[in-house]
């Protein structure tokens, strides 16, 4: 990261130009392409570590304007991402997006979950692609892709971890995974992460992402009986 007050610093960066605007605080909100003929406001959310997330207002207008969607799971509850918190338990479904654009920029293989947020977003997984500038004084992103065309390696979990009160619960799993049809279902309580105890859903899932092998996480269900699940790297 850099982080500077001149600015001439990036002028020579070559790179696709995408116009923000700023609305409360400094968060840059710029126009994406999520389907062709289809114009969206979104926002950079570093707190999304998936590419493009879509709100559901988004994907019921293009349901309603007969937008070709392609619908590639489904799953029952709630997770942590949104700038407005944890969401209310809902159903909500995986997508593949196949014409998205970043600006002038078109980018393969997206695809987003539905949520429940003011605005749709795009996540830091973007900087997994190319170097971002956000120029705050001519009020423009600069993405320069590492190569071209993007294509997006989904790095997809099949659920989502909550932390309600203290408590780290199964927030959401997609019904198309094995983890679904073993019987882990949203609001099972995480007791523990390969023999370690269940502190945040953060910290659960910074343990998956490092762990070098197969991870074991124990939880109680909504009997309150044990149900023990592996996730294999």
């Amino acid at each position: 990261m850099i982080l500077t007050d001149d600015i001439h610093y990036f002028d020579a960066d070559i790179g696709y130009s995408i116009p923000f605007k700023t609305y409360l605080g400094y968060c840059p909100y710029f126009t994406i392409y999520p389907a062709d003929g289809l114009e969206e406001t979104a926002y950079f959310d570093t707190g999304n570590t998936s590419f493009y997330a879509m709100t559901n207002r988004t994907y019921r207008f293009m349901r309603d304007k007969g937008f070709k969607i392609d619908i590639i799971d489904s799953g029952y509850g709630k997770t942590t991402l949104g700038a407005l918190g944890n969401e209310n338990d809902n159903l909500s479904l995986r997508l593949r997006l196949k014409d998205f654009k970043l600006g002038e920029l078109s980018i393969k293989n997206v695809e987003t979950e539905l949520f429940q947020d003011a605005n749709s977003s795009i996540g830091s997984d973007l900087l997994n692609y190319g170097t971002l500038i956000m120029d705050y004084i001519n009020h423009r992103l600069v993405f320069t892709p590492y190569s071209e065309p993007v294509v997006v390696e989904t790095d997809h979990y099949p659920f989502s971890l909550v932390t309600e009160n203290g408590v780290v619960k199964i927030g959401r799993v997609w019904q198309n995974s094995s983890l679904y049809k073993q019987g882990l279902r949203s609001g099972f309580i995480v007791k523990k992460v390969n023999g370690l105890s269940a502190e945040s859903a953060s910290f659960i899932i910074s343990l998956i992402r490092s762990a070098k092998g197969p991870t074991t996480i124990e939880c109680r269900n909504l009997n309150g009986l044990p149900f023990q699940f592996t996730i294999d790297k």
